[in-house]
Formats: structure tokens, C-alpha cells, sequence
């Protein structure tokens, strides 16, 4: 997801939101979803490396149609980077550095603008892992320890893309209009939380590895922990109830009549291999019980959601691929006597999540889902009942916004549902933070129009959710800031904005110093009394590393969670 980070062997510590080639896709077929046999982590990447095939790909596009790739899959994305880059152009020696840099460094993305990031960061971080993605330093691949799924999917160009000067021209003119630094705001007003009660749920380890909270329908909540790979249930008491391991890192959880369908994402920080995928759970008398493999060989999955998209009654899934260099977004038809196929929405790493509704009014459920890496804009995919789509994109942003997060919900009271959008993924370089980071909230102005009306800030904003958390009639934002400035705001790592009427809020942290570093986030009623409690999950090691002190207390808290609950009575 937007709040996991890659590894390179490079000088930097980190490369995520740079730009990344755009691959060829295919179509797959899952058989009859099996019982997770019994194997070994090796045979799953020998069956990665071996999956992969050439030339004739039989590709579903976003509105169904089927065709067939002249393109081997080695090869493709390396050709796609190097028509980008070197098609129709007036000669080097013609152009400025602003010039050269609109026409290199708009293949994958939109321009990005020099002042969105400051000049070390620009001269240490980005540009020289540009000069991987142009090909030019084909040693710092060769180091990587997934360099030999890289050949195999043609991630990265065999031969330079440009010239040396001319990448020297383009790094000059970064150099010379980025600022020193970027402008930082001091914490902003906020009120400590007096009139919530305060759970703590402990870990059994010192540090935390939450990567998953869900409150129940039915009361209750579940965690996910990445280093035990395991779910742990509790009860509406917050009684541990039952633990299942899942032999994977848990990272979505979505109730179904039967259970639930859990996604896994198989690596947190990044790598190439894909070894994602999606179970079916179903209920047990103290919680969950493993229930059948779904899909697997998944690149790092994220999201699931699930619909009947085609109109045949069987129920299909829509899973956000985030991946890495590599990633996808598909839905899944399901079909007649089990299984599922591919169907390919948008290719291109940097999925987060997906909503299936009818956004255009025609009575046909629709894809909404935010992209982050080279693709920041939130897309629609307009479904026709049948199984096709038409794509929309919505709200393109700059590539190093870092989208996390996005939700719909009638924050004003006037009948019509505003969109909230999470921007706060700083994990891909050692940056500072950035001052356009937060919560963008839009009115809709028509079926798939919006505008933006307010601007929450709020650095590394991370995990959100829209609940009546104060029991008052409206709803209220909540949010997780995994990538807070530990520095300049160390106690926005949640915040609770209070509905004021009319796009206005009150900001209100924490009554005390930060316990951990809160990651992952859900709202619901989890003890049965009616009013709204929220969860949050911490996750006490990651990029963009807090002070010494502080980030040795975050690891020695031994805090799994906290849920937050209202000392009010729910509205009548």
C-alpha cells in the first residue's frame, strides 16, 4: 500500500514514488479455489518465475474486449519506458533543462514540479534513482535481490534512455529552482480528548507489527499481526477470544454472509515477488476459521471488495493490486462451478482500495479506486451491468502526493455524500515532511465531478474513517498519520476532527504524549451499547524514523492497539 516501502539496494534507503514502467497484462484463470496445501516459500517463487509467458498474452481491457500481445512480457515495459522517452523530440541541444524535463519525466506521470520537494531530496533521492529507471546505472539492479525477476519482467531498461548530458542538464535545472526547504507549519490548534474512555490492547511482543483492525458487525474486533501472521479475535468485551494463523501479512478484512474474505498482502515492504492473496474465512464458535484459498500469486494486494458485476448472480471480487514496479488493478468473474478469471481494469502498480457503487446514476454498480505511485488520481470504472468497463480518472495529482486513503460520506448534511481524500504516503525517500499533506474534502458538483471545498493538513496522513464518533447525529472524521513529522507535530499521529456543521471541524488529539505509532484505523460499535467506538492499530517500525527517544518508547510500548471509546450517548 501507499504506506509500505521499497527496498533497492541503492545508496538511498528507499525509492517508492518514482517513476516505474507500465507492463503488459494478461488474463488468468483460478481454478476451483482448493484447501491452502501444504508447501514450501521456494516452490512459490520457483512457480512465479516459471508462470510468466511470452509472446500472444491474451489480454482482458478495462471495457472487456480480448486481444493478443505481439509483445513478449520481458521486453514490453522496457519498449513502453523507451517510446516514452525517445519518441518525436527536437534535439538536445535546443531545449533548457525545464524543457528536457517535461519531455523525460512525463512518460509515467505528470510533470513534477520542482518545488514540491526540496533540493536535497530531489539531488540525493530522486534523481539518482531516476538515473535507474533511465538505465543508467544498471549495476545498482544488478544488486537488488530480486534483480533476476526484474530481467524476467523487463522492469528495467537494458541500455541508457538518454544521453549523460542530457540527464545532467535535467538534475541542473532540479538543482537550481528546488528550494532549500519546504515550508513547515507549526502543530496546529487541537484539544486533547477528554470524553473518550481509553482501551489499551497489548501486544505479546515489545514491538508491534499491527497491520490490521476490524471492528465486527456483530461486536467485537479483529487484529492483524504481520510478524506472527495471524489474526487474533476478541470478543465485545475486548476479551481475546480465538487466534488463527493465516501464514501470511493480514492486511484487509471484509465481512461476508458466510464469514469473511481476508486479504493478504505476502510482503509489507515492497518487493517484486507476488505472494499476495485472498482466503475465504468463515465463522467458528469463538471467531474464524481458515475456509478455502480464493486466489493467490498476487502482487501485493491490498484491498478486496466483492459485487456481482456481470449480472449472472454469482458474487465477483474487485482486488487492488499495489505491487511494486509492477501492479494491477482486476476484478474477478466469478465462475459457474467455482473459481475466478481475471479481468483487467487498470495496469500499473500502486492500487489502494477499491469501493463498488453506482456513482453515474444508471443503475449499474460502478469501480471507484484510488491509485498512488506514477497514477495519484482517483479512477472510475463505469460498469454497463455486463462485465464491461469504461475508465474515468478523476482528480490527478502530482506523483509524490502520496495517496492512502479516500471515503464518501454526507459530512454536511445536505443529502448529497462529499468525498474525503488521504494524501500522506512519506515513506518512499528519507524526505522531510510535506506541507501539502492531509485531507482534501470535495462537493460533488456533478455525477463525476468534484471540487475541492477544504483543506485538512495533516503530515503523513495515513488511514481514515467517517463515523458519528460523539454520538451527536453528523459525522466525524477520524485519522491515523503513520508518517507524522515526529519533530515539528509528534502528536498528530491521531487526530480527531469533530463535525462542526457546514465543513467545519475541531481538531482533538490525544490527552498525552504518543504511545505508538498509529498506523491502521476502523470505526464501529464493538461493545453493543449503540454508540460508535473507534480502533486503532499501531505499527512501531517503519520509514521516516521519529527521534531517538521517542521512536525507542514507540518500540519498547508493547501497544497493539487502542480503542477509543465515546463517553456520550448516541443520537436519538
Amino acid at each position: 500500500m501507499g504506506w509500505a516501502w521499497p527496498q533497492l539496494n541503492d545508496r538511498s534507503s528507499s525509492a517508492k514514488k518514482s517513476p516505474h514502467v507500465k507492463p503488459h497484462g494478461s488474463r488468468r484463470a483460478f481454478d476451483q479455489p482448493q484447501q491452502r496445501p501444504p508447501r514450501t516459500r521456494s516452490g512459490r517463487e520457483n512457480s512465479l518465475l516459471g508462470g510468466q509467458r511470452g509472446t500472444g498474452v491474451d489480454i482482458v481491457d478495462a471495457r472487456g474486449a480480448r486481444h493478443v500481445s505481439s509483445l513478449p512480457r520481458s521486453t514490453g515495459a522496457a519498449l513502453w519506458v523507451a517510446l516514452a522517452i525517445l519518441t518525436g523530440a527536437p534535439s538536445h541541444a535546443a531545449q533548457d533543462g525545464e524543457a528536457l524535463a517535461r519531455r523525460h519525466c512525463t512518460g509515467c506521470h505528470g510533470f513534477p514540479d520542482p518545488t514540491l520537494l526540496d533540493r536535497a531530496t530531489w539531488l540525493e533521492e530522486v534523481l539518482p534513482w531516476m538515473r535507474v529507471l533511465l538505465g543508467l546505472e544498471p549495476g545498482r539492479v544488478a544488486e537488488s535481490p530480486d534483480a533476476a525477476l526484474y530481467r524476467k519482467l523487463g522492469v528495467f531498461p537494458a541500455s541508457p534512455q538518454i544521453p549523460e548530458d542530457v540527464f545532467a542538464r535535467i538534475r541542473d535545472y532540479y538543482a537550481e529552482h528546488a528550494p532549500a526547504s519546504l515550508a513547515l507549519r507549526s502543530p496546529l490548534p487541537a484539544e486533547e480528548l477528554t470524553d473518550l474512555q481509553l482501551d489499551v490492547v497489548a501486544s505479546p511482543d515489545q514491538v508491534s507489527t499491527t497491520t490490521l483492525v476490524h471492528v465486527r458487525a456483530q461486536g467485537g474486533f479483529v487484529l492483524g499481526d504481520a510478524a506472527r501472521r495471524e489474526l487474533v479475535v476478541h470478543d465485545r468485551t475486548g476479551r481475546e477470544a480465538s487466534r488463527l494463523h493465516v501464514g501470511n501479512v493480514p492486511v484487509h478484512l471484509v465481512e461476508t454472509e458466510q464469514g469473511a474474505l481476508l486479504t493478504s498482502i505476502g510482503d509489507f515492504v515492497p518487493r517484486e515477488r507476488r505472494h499476495g492473496e485472498v482466503v475465504a474465512l468463515r465463522r467458528s464458535a469463538d471467531g474464524l476459521a481458515y475456509g478455502r484459498l480464493l486466489l493467490e500469486g498476487l502482487a501485493r494486494p491490498t484491498h478486496t471488495a466483492q459485487a456481482d458485476l456481470d449480472g449472472d448472480r454469482r458474487r465477483d471480487l474487485v482486488v487492488c493490486q499495489f505491487g511494486y514496479h509492477t501492479g494491477r488493478l482486476s476484478w474477478f468473474r466469478a465462475k459457474e462451478g467455482g473459481g475466478f478469471e481475471e479481468q483487467l481494469l487498470h495496469e500499473g502498480p500502486g492500487a489502494l482500495r477499491s469501493e463498488i457503487r453506482d456513482v453515474d446514476g444508471d443503475g449499474h454498480l460502478d469501480v471507484v479506486a484510488l491509485l498512488a505511485q506514477h497514477f495519484e488520481a482517483l479512477w472510475v470504472f463505469r460498469g454497463d451491468g455486463t462485465g464491461r468497463f469504461q475508465a474515468e480518472q478523476l482528480l490527478p495529482q502530482s506523483p509524490v502526493f502520496g495517496h492512502t486513503d479516500f471515503a464518501f460520506g454526507d459530512l454536511d448534511g445536505d443529502g448529497r455524500e462529499e468525498l474525503v481524500i488521504a494524501n500522506g504516503d512519506n515513506g518512499e525517500y528519507e524526505s522531510p515532511p510535506k506541507p501539502y499533506h492531509g485531507l482534501r474534502l470535495y462537493r460533488q458538483t456533478g455525477p463525476l465531478a468534484f471540487a475541492e471545498a477544504r483543506f485538512l493538513p495533516l503530515y503523513g496522513a495515513t488511514q481514515l474513517r467517517l463515523a458519528d464518533v460523539d454520538g451527536d447525529g453528523d459525522l466525524d472524521l477520524a485519522a491515523t498519520a503513520w508518517f507524522a513529522s515526529w519533530a515539528e507535530a509528534p502528536r498528530e499521529g491521531f487526530v480527531l476532527f469533530d463535525n462542526e456543521g457546514g465543513l467545519r471541524v475541531s481538531r482533538h488529539v490525544l490527552p498525552h504524549a504518543p504511545l505508538a505509532r498509529w498506523m491502521t484505523l476502523d470505526a464501529g460499535d464493538v461493545d453493543g451499547d449503540g454508540a460508535i467506538d473507534l480502533l486503532v492499530g499501531a505499527r512501531s517500525e517503519g520509514p521516516g524514523a521519529p527521534p531517538e527517544e521517542l521512536g525507542a518508547s514507540f518500540r519498547a510500548s508493547g501497544i497493539r492497539a487502542l480503542r477509543l471509546e465515546t463517553a456520550r450517548s448516541p443520537a436519538p
